[in-house]
């Protein structure tokens, strides 16, 4: 599981809108079926974006320089 604050400082583009549209979706079939979590990419299933059950989240992991996530997103800043 990828976890975190996030922020940023432009607009959202249509890949983060569609994320953004994902996410809500996501969201709300689960409020309508009654159940809580977080929703996520979770690095368990992987990467698949879904509910994580909050007993499954928590912080205290060092961020790995080296993931290929953060490469790509290194890249991509560059």
């Amino acid at each position: 599981m990828k976890s975190g604050y996030f922020a940023r400082s432009g607009p959202a583009n249509a890949e983060d809108r569609a994320l953004i549209n994902r996410c809500a979706a996501t969201a709300l079939r689960a409020a309508l079926d009654g159940t809580s979590g977080i929703v996520g990419q979770d690095a368990d299933c992987d990467d698949a974006l879904q509910l994580i059950d909050f007993e499954r989240v928590h912080g205290g992991r060092a961020l790995d320089p080296n993931a290929v996530w953060v490469q790509e997103l290194l890249e991509r800043l560059s």
